[in-house]
């Protein structure tokens, strides 16, 4: 059975911002960069469908602060429940 990883999951960072987060001026989910004078998006405070949306939506490039659980998983607010390779049970 092939795993297909979700959206966020595949998500990669080509160039990884070197300003720390506690650093950049705004909130718990979006803060300013003036290194880069942009918006960063924190994905781990957000639910994956937000963060899905926010992905979808981008016009132009999009910075985010990215989390992965042990396993590789995009860490979101509520976490993604991977189907059973075997299916469900009746």
């Amino acid at each position: 059975m092939t795993k297909n990883p979700d959206m966020l999951d595949r998500l990669q960072i080509s160039v990884p911002c070197s300003t720390d987060w506690d650093q950049m001026t705004g909130k718990d989910r979006i803060r300013y960069c003036g290194e880069c004078s942009r918006d960063v998006y924190d994905i781990s405070r957000m639910t994956r469908n937000e963060a899905k949306a926010l992905i979808s939506s981008a016009t132009s490039r999009l910075c985010v602060r990215l989390i992965r659980d042990e396993d590789g998983s995009t860490l979101t607010e509520e976490p993604f429940i991977r189907p059973h390779p075997a299916g469900r049970k009746a």
